[in-house]
Parts: structure tokens; C-alpha cells; sequence
């Protein structure tokens, strides 16, 4: 019943934080205590982002969260297979978690890859040269 319950806790953490992730990008005050000025002169974006922005930024969370992840089951599969005290199975499992782990993040570069294509191609269609892409640009 322990095992069910921090499950549904887990995944239902995953949902809400999935789900506010559109929530944190869209975060612009009116009243920022000369904060537009200072990004302005930063180069950063000082007016409501474009979809296509929000969505970028979204992206580049996701995928540094899965980015996260990635490391911390090499840490967990390496910890168990310094463990496994020459048990087979325990070698092996600590195999298939670390393959399995770098087909992951194999999936997750090229994702980035792609999505850092596409954002650069729309920035290029709707002219759009200062940050806000996968990466910020500095000049």
C-alpha cells in the first residue's frame, strides 16, 4: 500500500509539474522595479514572448530535466554494479540499466538537435536575432 501511495504521489509530482511548466515561461510582472531596463540593456526579451519562444523555452526545460535524469541513473546503475559483489545478475542488470540509460540520452540529443533546428529556422523566418531560443545568444 506504502509503494502504491509514493507512486501515485511521484507521477502526480510529474503531472503538475508538466502541466505549470507553460505557467513559469508566461511569468512577466508589471512591476518590476527597473528589471526591463536592465534586461533591455542585458539583450534579453523585455515584451511578451512569441509561442514559438515559449515553446522553445519548454523544450529546453524538458530536456534538461530528462538531461538530469539521465545522470542520475548512471550514478544509480554505477553504485549497483560496484555493489553487485561479482554477482551475475545484479552485473548484468547494472548493464541493461546503463544501455538502456544511453539510448536515452542518444533519444535526448537528438531531440535537442532537432528542436534547436527548428527554433533557429523560425527565428530566421520571423527575424527575430536577440535570445529566447534553446539558447540565449550573447553580444
Amino acid at each position: 500500500m506504502k509503494k502504491n501511495l509514493s507512486s501515485y504521489l511521484f507521477k502526480g509530482f510529474l503531472v503538475l509539474l508538466i502541466l505549470s511548466l507553460p505557467l513559469l515561461s508566461l511569468a512577466i510582472t508589471t512591476d518590476n522595479y527597473g528589471l526591463t531596463e536592465t534586461a533591455a540593456k542585458a539583450g534579453l526579451w523585455t515584451e511578451k514572448p512569441k509561442l514559438f519562444l515559449i515553446i522553445s523555452r519548454v523544450i529546453n526545460v524538458i530536456l534538461s530535466v530528462l538531461g538530469v535524469i539521465f545522470v542520475t541513473l548512471i550514478i544509480v546503475a554505477g553504485i549497483q554494479w560496484m555493489t553487485a559483489g561479482g554477482n551475475t545478475e545484479a552485473i548484468q542488470q547494472a548493464r541493461t540499466r546503463i544501455t538502456n540509460a544511453l539510448i536515452g540520452l542518444i533519444i535526448i540529443l537528438c531531440a535537442l538537435s532537432i528542436s534547436y533546428f527548428v527554433i533557429e529556422r523560425l527565428k530566421k523566418i520571423t527575424e527575430i536575432q536577440k535570445g529566447g531560443g534553446i539558447y540565449f545568444e550573447v553580444e
